[in-house]
């Protein structure tokens, strides 16, 4: 709750700073029920502004990472360049938490950092579909935690090549796009997108608890390749059905090859960082091949609030990290709502997922969400 507060402060306390360009900040607050899930939080403050060449430059901060970006540079006809640097600190992919058999083993936890170069060329196909090819190059570091068992072994501090292209077709309207504080963006028109990825590992080596001798479940699962390969899909779609009421639907597929859970996909919570499944704690799971949907449905009060439940549900492979190939399928229900007070922006949500309190019963599988945001 400190960090929901704190980020209250900074909305106001930053406006004079930021007078010039279009700035925002957030600040959001995530917990569970269990003893055994820690609380998170996120504290944003996002900068953005147009240059003379009609270029964009982005600074973003959340949390623990740093984002640099400069974007929609005009090289040609339908052509447009962009670059960027990032950082995170210490929580990459949230691996601090390790959730294994319904319990956070804080043994197999670790510290993952990592600093990312890329840069990307955009190209307008068609008046709503666009191509992006994008490289980049990232370092990553690791240590231990507090409670790191000294037997786990750490992933490598290796380079990574990153390569993508990207093909988006984008009908979605409204300014939420643009509008950062708005962190659940109301959804209006239709939004898909394809990437094709590979990753090339300079020093790949498996890691975790993978000594029989001393870890009595071993992990089978983070044996990572030189090469690896990632297909991901996604949609989403917002409708109206009059003057009060309002549907959207979100889904995403991914398949990868020879990853870890450096690059897995994280399945759990209800903030907009992963993939949604109410009443399970953030990032709970971790996968690579996974197929989700969630559907929500709104009662408009006004212009300002929006209310209403939504369904999750969730297939993903090995969902109890054990190393093996079958699928798991959760869901989670759970309720929304959305306040737009001027400049201001509240979101509120709770949920429960009753299939993950039956595969892990000391989870009780409720959570609650609050976030708090400002922009001009």
């Amino acid at each position: 709750m400190r960090v929901l507060l704190s980020g209250i402060f900074l909305l106001i306390s930053v406006q004079s700073v930021f007078a010039e360009g279009r700035w925002s900040s957030y600040s959001l607050y995530e917990r569970w029920d269990s003893d055994v899930g820690p609380a998170h939080g996120a504290l944003a403050l996002s900068y953005d502004t147009s240059l003379e060449s009609g270029s964009w430059l982005s600074i973003d901060y959340n949390t623990e990472t740093l984002r640099l970006t400069l974007s929609q540079i005009d090289v040609g006809r339908h052509l447009r360049l962009g670059m960027g640097i990032t950082g995170e600190a210490f929580f990459a992919n949230v691996l601090n938490d390790h959730y294994l058999n319904g319990i956070n083993d804080r043994s197999r936890s670790i510290w993952a950092s990592y600093v990312l170069a890329t840069t990307w060329l955009d190209h307008q196909l068609a008046k709503w579909v666009s191509m992006r090819a994008l490289i980049g190059l990232r370092r990553w570091f690791h240590s231990r935690a507090n409670e790191t068992a000294l037997d786990l072994t750490l992933p490598a501090d290796s380079w990574v090549l990153e390569p993508e292209i990207q093909l988006t077709y984008w009908r979605l309207s409204g300014l939420d796009w643009h509008q950062k504080h708005r962190v659940f963006p109301r959804l209006k028109g239709v939004a898909m997108g394809l990437i094709l990825g590979l990753r090339w590992q300079s020093d790949p080596h498996a890691w975790g608890a993978i000594d029989a001798d001393v870890f009595e479940e071993v992990d089978l699962r983070n044996r990572p390749g030189i090469i690896q390969f990632v297909v991901r899909q996604w949609l989403k779609a917002g409708v109206s059905a009059g003057d009060f009421f309002r549907v959207e639907v979100q889904q995403e597929a991914a398949w990868q090859q020879n990853e870890d859970d450096l690059y897995r996909r994280q399945i759990g919570g209800m903030n907009p960082f992963g993939i949604s499944l109410p009443g399970a704690p953030w990032a709970y799971f971790q996968s690579g091949d996974f197929m989700a949907g969630q559907l929500t449905t709104r009662l408009r009060v006004g212009q300002k609030v929006e209310m209403g439940p939504l369904a999750s549900l969730v297939a993903l492979r090995d969902p109890d990290r054990a190393g093996d190939d079958a699928f798991g399928f959760l869901a989670g229900l759970g309720w929304i709502v959305d306040v737009r007070i001027g400049h201001w922006q509240i979101d509120l949500r709770g949920g429960h997922s009753p299939s993950l309190s039956a595969r892990h019963p000391n989870q009780k599988a409720w959570s609650a969400l609050m976030s708090v945001g400002y922009g001009r």
